[in-house]
């Protein structure tokens, strides 16, 4: 994290405990399993991925470079 500081990077934390260095933070739940946890993390990382998505303009429902298998009978 130290090194991405040095090369003016934007540190962004997901956790329930808060991290000094980030310039960013989203506050989870503490959970009792750490599978709640993960998945908590990865909803918020998937609308994360996706609100970046519309602010720089892509077709969210369309994303470029997918190769899609449709089998025809």
């Amino acid at each position: 994290v130290e090194e991405l500081i040095a090369r003016d990077s934007t540190v962004l934390s997901i956790s329930p405990l808060e991290f000094d260095l980030s310039d960013d933070f989203i506050k989870t739940n503490e959970q009792d399993h750490y599978m709640c946890e993960f998945f908590e993390m990865m909803i918020i990382t998937q609308l994360l991925a996706m609100e970046i998505s519309i602010r720089l303009g892509n077709d969210v429902d369309m994303p470029r470079n997918l190769a899609k298998s449709v089998t025809v009978e």
